[in-house]
């Protein structure tokens, strides 16, 4: 379980906090990816005797896959700040309705 799980998120968590450029495709990539290399090694009797715990090789492949899907895709548009005030702007008008 905490291979399987916690693997991706320790990727999501040291990324984002990081690296500013990481995004949301790149979290659901490293989630998957940390997923499915888990269970491929948990099925696997003989890459399960080699690694005996799959979370050194889900976490390495996920944080490499992250990476890759993060640069391949655009740039956001807006800094954190200018989202913040899209953002409370939003709620203000959600507000006034």
């Amino acid at each position: 379980m905490i291979a399987t799980l916690m693997s991706g998120l320790c990727v999501c968590v040291l990324f984002g906090h990081f690296w500013s450029r990481f995004n949301w495709l790149g979290a659901i990539t490293a989630l998957v990816v940390s997923l499915l290399v888990s269970l491929a090694i948990i099925v696997t009797p003989n890459w399960l005797a080699f690694w005996s715990n799959p979370i050194m090789p889900a976490t390495l492949a996920s944080a490499l896959c992250a990476a890759i899907v993060t640069l391949i895709t655009p740039m956001q548009k807006h800094t954190s700040a200018q989202a913040l005030a899209i953002l409370q702007a939003q709620r203000e008008e959600m507000q006034h309705d």
